[in-house]
C-alpha cells in the first residue's frame, strides 16, 4: 500500500498543505520584514487563518513564505 502524501521536509523546504508545494518557512519577525508590516499584523494573519503556520521545537512558530506573499 502506497501513501500518496508527499514527505513533509525536502532539503531546506517544508510541504505546505495550503499552497500544495514545498516552501521556505520563516520566523514571524522575518515574515513581518518580508511584507513590511508589524509583527502584530503577522499574528493577525495567523489568527485569521490567512497563512499556514508550523510549530517548531515546542512553541516556536514559523510562517509559510509563499502564503505570506499571496494576495490576502
Amino acid at each position: 500500500m502506497t501513501d500518496s502524501k508527499p514527505p513533509l521536509v525536502q532539503g531546506q523546504r517544508v510541504w505546505c498543505p495550503r499552497c500544495k508545494e514545498y516552501v521556505k518557512i520563516v520566523r514571524v519577525a522575518g515574515a513581518a520584514k518580508i511584507v513590511d508590516v508589524d509583527r502584530r499584523t503577522v499574528y493577525n494573519y495567523i489568527d485569521k487563518g490567512k497563512v499556514q503556520t508550523f510549530k517548531i521545537a515546542g512553541s516556536t512558530l514559523r510562517v509559510c513564505s509563499h502564503c505570506l506573499l499571496r494576495p490576502q
